[in-house]
């Protein structure tokens, strides 16, 4: 009897020793597991899956159901070319806590192409204007297929529904200038920079008659040929006129309107690049901005979107770094 309980004993306490080592063994792998998830950046999720592969050079600009609102954007290069945490899309994304839908591509005017068809019936330009009329539903979005180069852009329309949109930003002007597309053409006005952000408004407001937009002019830049400096924004005229030129008529397309929630936002003016300093301001093309005045054009154009929206925030200010969301007035 003793002997027997001597190895029951023995057996139960071989059993319990085994049993404390597989938990301490289990509970150990367990916090190093969760140890090494803290420390791992976390793969960027995309809140709406719009089944885009993202990279420090390409983020997120979804911030998912609880955004203060939903932002469209249509425009060229300066949105559409730098899509990383510094690009504009990613920046208004932060500043406004906002679904931003990127849909710039670089090198598009607002206007169609001199060299493209006009018949809506078989759409294929890519211009402010096709987008627009694909938005609206006016033709299918299916001519964007033709264009190899904007898988982002088919996969952030395909993802968006337009009608839950609170802002329109459309940003367009140096590649109509560089196109040589004329300001004013009263003969063929979907082939004039002027008239393309007129129809471009309207079809819009005529649609989502509750949406705000936002028209933002082309800034300063200067122009070079192989290298080699031509004019700039004030001096160089292709028979249309100067870029300054340009952005003028799309101020002056904002302030012709009398109702609506539409605005124009100036960084001619805003931004203060000229001649004497646009090396340390603009890229070396001299047409993009640099990431710091990536980075202040941002927090301008926030601004603005966010006094569309009835909140309040004082000129100047950096939108991340005030309470604006407890603003909200009646509208």
């Amino acid at each position: 009897m003793t002997t027997a309980s001597s190895t029951e004993a023995a057996a139960e306490a071989v059993t319990e020793a085994a049993t404390t080592a597989a938990t301490e063994a289990a509970t150990t792998a367990a916090t190093e597991a969760s140890t090494e998830a803290a420390t791992e950046p976390a793969e960027q999720k995309d809140p709406y899956d719009l089944g885009i592969q993202y990279t420090d050079d390409c983020v997120g600009t979804l911030v998912g159901s609880d955004a203060t609102m939903q932002i469209v954007v249509i425009g060229d290069s300066q949105f559409g070319n730098y899509k990383g945490y510094d690009g504009l899309a990613s920046l208004v994304s932060q500043y406004c806590h906002a679904n931003v839908y990127n849909l710039a591509i670089g090198g598009t005017t607002a206007a169609v192409q001199l060299t493209d068809g006009q018949d809506m019936r078989s759409w294929d330009s890519d211009c402010g204007l096709g987008m627009t009329y694909a938005i609206v539903g006016d033709v299918p979005a299916d001519f964007l297929q033709n264009y190899s180069s904007i898988d982002y852009q088919r996969k952030v329309f395909a993802g968006c529904d337009f009608s839950k949109t609170d802002v329109f930003v459309v940003e367009y002007g140096v590649n109509d200038f560089m196109s040589k597309i004329p300001i004013d053409d009263s003969s063929n006005p979907s082939k004039a920079y002027r008239s393309a952000l007129e129809t471009i408004i309207h079809r819009l407001r005529s649609t989502f008659p509750d949406v705000a937009i936002v028209i933002c002019g082309p800034g300063y830049a200067q122009f070079l040929n192989n290298g080699t400096y031509v004019g700039d924004s004030n001096t160089l005229n292709y028979g249309y006129g100067t870029l300054y030129d340009y952005a003028c008529a799309a101020q002056n397309v904002v302030s012709s309107i009398n109702q609506g929630n539409v605005s124009y936002m100036n960084p001619y003016d805003f931004l203060n690049i000229n001649a004497s300093n646009a090396k340390d301001n603009l890229l070396a093309d001299g047409i993009h901005m640099s990431p710091e005045n990536r980075k202040k054009y941002a927090q301008m154009l926030s601004r603005i979107i966010i006094r569309s929206q009835g909140y309040t925030i004082d000129e100047g200010v950096d939108p991340s770094t005030v309470d604006w969301k407890s603003t909200k007035t009646t509208q």
